[in-house]
C-alpha cells in the first residue's frame, strides 16, 4: 500500500530550508483537503505553494490494509555538518514500514553499515537515525509558524 507524506519547505536563506512535517496520509484526496486547510493557518497562507508531497510504498504493508487510524513507522536519518560555524541540518527519509520490528531491523542493519555518516553531536547520536511512529491521517503540525 501506499501512503502520502506532506511536508511544507520554504527557503529561510540561501542553502537553509524550514520545513515542517505535515502528516502522512492514505490518499491524495486526504492530501488536497489538508492542505487547503493549511492555506489558513498562520505561516503556512504566507507561503501557499510551498507544501510538498512524496509517495512511499509501505514496507510489509502487502498483506493489510492500512486505514485512517492505522499506525506506521517512518525511519529517517539526520547528520549535522559544521561549515564555517554555521550548523547544517540534512535529512535523509528512507522508508516507512508497517511494522515496528521491521523498522528497527532496517535501522539496525544501516547502523552497521557506511552508506549513512554517523552523527555524534546531531539530533539524534549517535548514529542519526530517528524512527517515528505515525497515524496516517493525522496531522502533526497544527500551531502555524511565524512567518518574518
Amino acid at each position: 500500500m501506499n501512503v502520502y507524506f506532506l511536508y511544507h519547505a520554504r527557503e529561510v536563506e540561501p542553502n537553509v530550508t524550514d520545513t515542517k512535517h505535515i502528516g502522512i496520509y492514505s490518499s491524495m484526496s486526504a492530501v488536497d483537503i489538508t492542505i487547503n486547510k493549511y492555506k489558513n493557518i498562520t505561516g503556512f497562507k504566507d507561503y501557499p505553494d510551498n507544501f510538498v508531497v512524496e509517495e512511499y510504498e509501505v514496507i510489509g504493508s502487502e498483506s493489510k490494509e492500512l486505514l485512517s487510524g492505522n499506525t506506521i513507522y517512518f525511519l529517517q536519518h539526520e547528520h549535522s555538518v559544521d561549515e564555517d560555524g554555521i550548523i547544517y541540518d540534512y535529512i535523509t527519509n528512507i522508508d516507512m514500514f508497517a511494522d515496528y520490528h521491521d523498522a528497527k531491523k532496517e535501522m539496525e542493519q544501516l547502523i552497521k553499515g557506511e552508506t549513512y555518516p554517523k552523527s555524534p553531536n546531531g539530533v539524534y547520536p549517535p548514529y542519526g537515525f530517528c524512527l517515528d511512529k505515525c497515524i496516517i491521517d493525522e496531522d502533526n503540525w497544527i500551531e502555524g509558524f511565524v512567518s518574518s
